[in-house]
């Protein structure tokens, strides 16, 4: 008998005698939401201009790097020719001005490397402060018990990603963000 309950259970699944649960209509009904945080950030007028403003000061520091590196090139030739003509003492101190000039250029671009860095963190700290508070805003008026990372997820609706939703409130209420 308990083999023909299996077979008749199965039977009324497959014939529909017992329907799929039911969708709520609204699929953030169900409290849950996913953003992609990723995109928030790239996509909004705020994100775009902290990248946009990165990627200038890296190639303003690239092409500077560059000259440096040339004029450092062209010293050090021009030192390595004057070896021959100049008595040693003399050679030593311009090798030694030359290491401590280019030493100091190198700590002068890795302060200005890591001054574009805390630029861009303290930036992303003010993208999150700003982003938090109106996820915070969005989530009670849509009635959300939480809002996951699309990162983390292996699946999910999209009708529940507010991406889009908070990338347009945070355009609108801090444009990029510059203020």
């Amino acid at each position: 008998m308990r083999g023909f309950g299996l077979v008749l259970t199965f039977f009324l699944v497959l014939s529909g005698a017992f329907p799929a649960p039911a969708q709520p209509a609204d699929p953030l009904a169900a409290g849950l939401a996913v953003l992609d945080e990723r995109r928030l950030f790239n996509e909004s007028r705020f994100g775009q201009r902290v990248l946009l403003e990165t990627q200038a000061s890296i190639d303003a520091l690239i092409a500077e790097n560059k000259l440096i590196e040339a004029e450092l090139e062209n010293e050090e030739r021009a030192l390595a020719e004057q070896r021959d003509s100049l008595d040693p003492q003399a050679f030593r101190e311009l090798a030694d001005a030359f290491d401590q000039r280019a030493t100091q250029l190198r700590r002068e671009r890795a302060e200005r490397e890591q001054t574009i860095t805390a630029r861009v963190q303290e930036e992303e700290r003010r993208f999150q402060a700003i982003a938090n508070a109106i996820l915070g805003e969005l989530g009670q008026e849509l009635g959300l018990v939480a809002i996951l990372s699309l990162q983390s997820l292996i699946y999910h609706r999209p009708e529940i990603d507010v991406t889009q939703r908070l990338i347009d409130m945070i355009d609108a209420r801090h444009a990029d963000g510059s203020e």
